[in-house]
């Protein structure tokens, strides 16, 4: 179907050369298919027809995006704003950009100049949580991430960012309480059983981490990561077969993840050598916490969430 749009706009094309929302159209058509240099060439086109117009820099700020050129990205995305500086999306925009590229101070000030224009948004509370997040900032993030549940409070995704940082912050209870909130609202998500396992590991019930995994595992049957898991907790409780045999199915799925190769080789070579650690370091030091979230950190931002 898009190619039959991109084709369309083709033969607008011929008949009007100069118009430049003809070529913001093909542009996008080209953003959905992923054909990145194209849709920037023509929204290039478009601006040069038209280059007071802010929603045409946004677009090509979002192929850049795509097309991993972020520093150009941000270029585009700023000239937008000085063209439309009460638009908050166009800082949310740039904002995720910053983050990406490591410049938290950046997204967190886009963010919050957001949030100043539309106070009652509880996407831009959001996002302003998952900058503090990422910038380790976790009470600011807490209070924010708070709001935008507050905001809409039947969004599962924000319940299960708050929850992350709840883990993040130990205060596992109450993070197990929004993450089963949300899991009430999106029961087929993995990733927030996943998360949830991690906050029962973390406050010592194995048994419920487990069950959690074995849910992820219904749902997702093929996730590395989630056997993985499973594999440490599995080793934590003395379940050595079974943490192997986890071990082995997270690299049949993945075989290049160093991290369950080593942990597998370290197993058979050092027989007993978890036991001992465990004897000695309480379970919020061992290397699984966060393991869950560290992934769906990435889904819980850049700004991105769990599907």
């Amino acid at each position: 179907m898009q190619r039959l749009v991109c084709i369309s706009k083709v033969k607008l094309l011929t008949n009007n050369p100069h118009n430049p929302d003809v070529y913001f159209d093909r542009g996008l058509a080209y953003l959905n298919t992923e054909q990145y240099s194209l849709a920037v060439k023509d929204f290039s086109k478009a601006i040069e027809l038209e280059p007071e117009e802010p929603y045409f820099y946004v677009c090509r700020g979002y192929a850049w995006q795509d097309f991993g050129k972020l520093a150009k990205a941000i270029k585009d995305f700023s000239k937008a704003i000085e063209l439309a500086p009460d638009d908050a999306d166009i800082y949310i925009s740039r904002g995720v950009v910053y983050g990406k590229l490591g410049m938290y101070r950046e997204d967190i000030r886009d963010c919050n100049r957001a949030v100043a224009l539309e106070p009652e948004n509880a996407s831009h509370h959001r996002e302003l949580g998952m900058a503090y997040y990422d910038a380790g900032q976790i009470a600011k993030s807490m209070t924010s991430l708070s709001k935008a549940c507050e905001l809409d409070p039947q969004n599962p995704r924000y319940l299960y960012n708050l929850g992350a940082a709840y883990v993040e912050m130990g205060q596992f209870t109450t993070a197990i309480e929004h993450l089963s909130k949300a899991i009430i609202m999106e029961p087929l998500n993995p990733d927030l059983y996943s998360e949830r396992s991690t906050a029962y590991y973390d406050m010592g019930n194995s048994k419920a981490a487990l069950e959690d995994l074995a849910t992820c595992l219904r749902l997702e049957p093929d996730n590395a990561r989630f056997y993985q898991n499973r594999a440490f907790i599995r080793e934590s409780i003395r379940d050595r077969e079974g943490a192997l045999k986890d071990y082995d199915k997270a690299i049949q799925l993945d075989p290049n993840n160093e991290g369950c190769i080593n942990e597998r080789e370290r197993m058979i070579n050092n027989k007993g050598f978890l036991e001992t650690l465990f004897s000695i370091f309480p379970p919020s030091l061992n290397p699984y916490k966060g393991t869950g979230k560290e992934d769906g950190q990435n889904q819980n931002k850049n700004h991105n969430d769990p599907e």
